[in-house]
């Protein structure tokens, strides 16, 4: 009786929400679908400033980019990874972003990044998210060279 009470909660619970059903968000699956047939090169302006603080976690950092009068997502990496490399960004910074194009289940256009150029004046900064057969380099350390903590 136990059983049979408890498997009807469960289906109940899982039928109203199935969010449940998948412990990771719509965007982090996203970002493990980098496809290079559809890797293209943007260039565009940060739409807000971006600083990565505070406890790690896997939620991927996301970052809006205007580009050519249309706003794309563009997706970098999770919290902790995109925090140890030092990223930041400021309003109005111009970016020239390397990555896969996808469509998110919202209708969104969305950039998995690859390299990440930011040009501010005299100076620039390059962070490279991936290596040379599109691996994220989060999920080894040999290759990355930062430590995998989280």
């Amino acid at each position: 009786m136990k059983r049979c009470s408890l498997s009807i909660c469960l289906s109940i619970l899982l039928t109203a929400f199935p969010s449940v059903l998948c412990a990771r968000s719509a965007i982090f699956i996203l970002m493990e679908r980098y496809d290079p047939n559809t890797e293209l090169a943007l260039e565009g302006q940060v739409l807000r400033d971006l600083t990565v603080k505070g406890a790690s976690s896997d939620r991927p950092v996301v970052i809006p980019v205007s580009m050519k009068g249309r706003v794309i997502f563009v997706i970098l990496g999770p919290h902790w990874f995109v925090r140890n490399m030092g990223i930041y960004l400021r309003k109005g910074e111009l970016v020239r972003v390397v990555g896969s194009k996808v469509y998110g289940r919202d209708g969104r256009l969305y950039i998995i990044a690859r390299e990440l150029f930011i040009s501010g004046g005299k100076s620039y900064r390059i962070y490279i998210f991936r290596n040379k057969r599109y691996v994220p380099f989060w999920y080894r350390t040999k290759e990355t060279g930062y430590p995998m903590r989280r």
